[in-house]
Parts: structure tokens; C-alpha cells; sequence
């Protein structure tokens, strides 16, 4: 199977040139999966990505602590796009969407761009806080929003 060989190359390029560099640490492999655990501000993430027997011309399938990683980029409050630079929703600019994926692409450029989303969603999050404090405790003035 050309598919396990490549998994499995990919693999041992990661452990060997990446894992250190990224903080993602692979804890569980097989033909067609891997496991990996990443700290990001204190949270524990669990990345599962499995490969279909058509990889690498077809993507894999990521889940995020159990829960579908295209599911967990879209986007339903229009505030969140003011912050995204390309100004495209996330579903659509991820390499796994069919449209962007290519057979050039890696676990390491797929790693690199969760852990970036994944950020990404969690200054969304910290960015609705203040602006709970904001609405509750100052005036309308302050923008406290572009400090973040």
C-alpha cells in the first residue's frame, strides 16, 4: 500500500525534524491514523487524523478532542471575520477543504495550520469576553478590542 508508506515516512520525519519544533507531540500512530497532543494556553488538545486509502490525493479526516475540526472552524457571528486577515471564512481557506488540498500537502502543513486555528478560535473566545466586560462595566468609548 503506497498510501501506509507514505503515512509512514511522514511519520518519521516528523518525529525526527518536527515534534520538538511544533510542541505537538505524536502519542499514537498506525497505517492510517496518528494521534497527537498539543498545550495551547493550558488546554490539553487531542488531534486524531485519519488517512484514507486515497492519500494523498485525497485529504484526511481531523477530529479535535472527538469533535469534527471542519465543524469547529465555522464561523456564525459576522464580528469574527473583522479579525481574519484573508477575510474568508475558515472552512473554506483550510487545506482540507477538496478545493486547497494537494498531494504536496504534509502532516507538518497540516499541523502548523490547526495549531494556528486553533489559537485563532481561542482569541475569538477571549475577544467575546471582553466584550461582555466591556458592555457591562465601561462605555462604549474604549476600544478594548484592538488591544488584542
Amino acid at each position: 500500500m503506497s498510501y501506509s508508506r507514505r503515512v509512514n515516512n511522514e511519520r518519521t520525519k516528523y518525529k525526527t525534524d518536527y515534534e520538538d519544533k511544533l510542541g505537538c507531540w505524536l502519542i499514537d500512530h498506525s497505517n492510517n491514523s496518528m494521534s497527537f497532543l498539543k498545550f495551547i494556553n493550558d488546554y490539553i488538545v487531542s488531534i486524531d487524523i485519519n488517512f484514507p486509502k486515497t492519500y494523498p490525493f485525497r485529504p484526511p479526516t481531523v477530529k479535535i478532542n472527538n469533535i469534527d475540526y471542519m465543524d469547529l472552524l465555522k464561523i456564525s457571528e459576522s464580528w469574527k471575520f473583522d479579525i481574519l486577515v484573508n477575510k474568508k471564512c475558515l472552512c473554506c481557506s483550510t487545506l482540507l477543504c477538496r478545493n486547497n488540498w494537494h498531494a504536496c500537502a504534509n502532516i507538518v502543513t497540516l499541523l502548523i495550520e490547526i495549531i494556528d486555528n486553533l489559537e485563532l478560535k481561542l482569541r475569538f473566545n477571549e475577544l467575546r469576553h471582553v466584550k461582555k466586560i466591556k458592555l457591562k462595566y465601561l462605555i462604549d468609548d474604549i476600544p478594548l478590542e484592538q488591544y488584542f
